[in-house]
């Protein structure tokens, strides 16, 4: 049923201030490619209610569907998610609160934990709500001209992101839940909800020592990227160092300092300017050509695109050559760990553990005690190593007190 074609497909939640996970479905909005509408009702008093079950609900693949991701837990997979679609194309995304009619910040102050605020506005403020929002999506709303590498973008974000947040993280006595949104300038993922910040905790307060595995004597682990960006742009620029990268310059430019240090100094020369010293390395005369030449492709077309996706970056706030890079680098950081994700789930779901959170170049697992858990591990790392990449493994009873681990590879 209206799989034959194109639609603006609006899902409208009881609660729009609830978590996805508790998302339920009082009725579909339909535009339709051609201008016909629909609104299938499945629980609003104001209109009889539908005969058609959401089950048997299958949209064009080409439609763009609002909210996937909420979508998603309930078990629905249409078509493409509309933020992600705009995020990809025109650089920006739809804040839901800016369509509403005034009458909605009415209903959701007076009755904001109700569970079902959309029963109570009436049907029609609802229909002007989802007018509103294909109003602004019409001019760029083009199905034919929709490209692969889109629908992959929005596919594989959407469905990456809603595994791991299916996972809610255990802090202290309580599951708090995660709520990953990738509808950012540099398409780096943000994880806060219900005001706890998952993107940005502190490691000095206690708060990470308060994250721990829900298994009894079970472990958090940690791998993260070795020198990931340097090897990242090496990949891309197909570069060969010859040593480890940071052995590697040290040693060419003649650098009388500490490891730390040199890695101190390789990150402010590859998110800074990039100094005389640094350019005698041909690593960086290679990324200060990236730079020039993305520079001038964004003052050309007025864009960039990313580097596996193709999304592209419209919309920079005081663009010099090295912000307009900056994108490029935390984009191609989040995509390129989006597609290993894909091939790192597969692997989970086939065990006992849990893919717990990922934070930009780490990925935190729960992994039970025994030999199955120290398998995993071993199995998970050379997951994560291809591409000429390393990862540290740290592991701990709580996700403050993580502990290089000691696998096979290294007694």
């Amino acid at each position: 049923m209206f799989k034959d074609t194109p639609s603006i497909c609006i899902p409208i939640f009881k609660n729009n201030t609830k978590h996805p996970s508790d998302a339920e479905i009082v009725g579909l909005y339909l535009y339709m490619q051609g201008g016909s509408i629909d609104f299938i009702n499945f629980s609003h008093p104001d209109k009889m209610h539908s005969n058609i079950n959401i089950d048997d609900i299958q949209l064009h693949p080409k439609s763009l569907v609002l909210n996937k991701k909420g979508l998603a837990y309930l078990g629905i997979d249409w078509g493409i998610d509309l933020n992600s679609y705009l995020q990809y194309y025109i650089d920006d995304t739809i804040k839901i609160e800016d369509f509403y009619p005034k009458s909605f910040d009415h209903f959701y102050a007076k009755f904001y934990n109700h569970s079902s605020v959309s029963n109570i506005i009436p049907l029609s403020k609802i229909i002007e709500y989802c007018e509103n929002i294909v109003l602004f999506v019409l001019p760029y709303w083009k199905p034919s001209l929709i490209s692969d590498k889109c629908v992959s973008f929005t596919d594989d974000f959407v469905s990456v992101f809603h595994e791991i947040e299916s996972n809610s993280v255990l802090v202290g006595d309580e599951f708090k839940k995660q709520n990953y949104m990738w509808h950012t300038a540099t398409s780096r993922p943000s994880n806060a909800w219900n005001n706890f910040n998952f993107a940005a905790l502190n490691k000095n307060d206690g708060t990470r020592d308060r994250i721990r595995s829900r298994f009894e004597n079970g472990k958090i682990v940690q791998f993260d990227y070795d020198a990931f960006h340097i090897k990242l742009l090496a990949k891309i620029l197909d570069y060969k160092f010859t040593k480890h990268p940071y052995e590697e310059i040290k040693e060419e430019l003649n650098l009388d300092i500490p490891y730390d240090e040199v890695k101190s100094r390789v990150f402010q020369n590859i998110y800074g300017t990039i100094t005389d010293q640094f350019l005698q390395h041909p690593f960086f005369l290679r990324v200060q050509a990236m730079i020039d030449e993305l520079y001038n492709e964004y003052t050309e077309h007025g864009y960039i695109e990313s580097y596996f996706y193709g999304k592209r970056f419209r919309e920079i706030e005081n663009p010099t050559p090295n912000k307009v890079f900056n994108y490029f680098l935390q984009s191609l950081e989040t995509e390129y760990n989006v597609r290993k994700i894909k091939n790192i789930l597969p692997i989970i779901r086939d065990s006992d553990s849990v893919f717990t959170m990922y934070l930009y170049d780490a990925f935190i697992f729960e992994i039970p005690s025994g030999n199955d858990g120290i398998e995993l591990i071993e199995t998970l790392k050379r997951s994560f190593e291809t591409d000429g990449m390393t990862v540290k493994v740290s592991i701990g009873d709580n996700f403050g007190n993580l502990k290089p681990y000691l696998y096979a590879g290294n007694h």
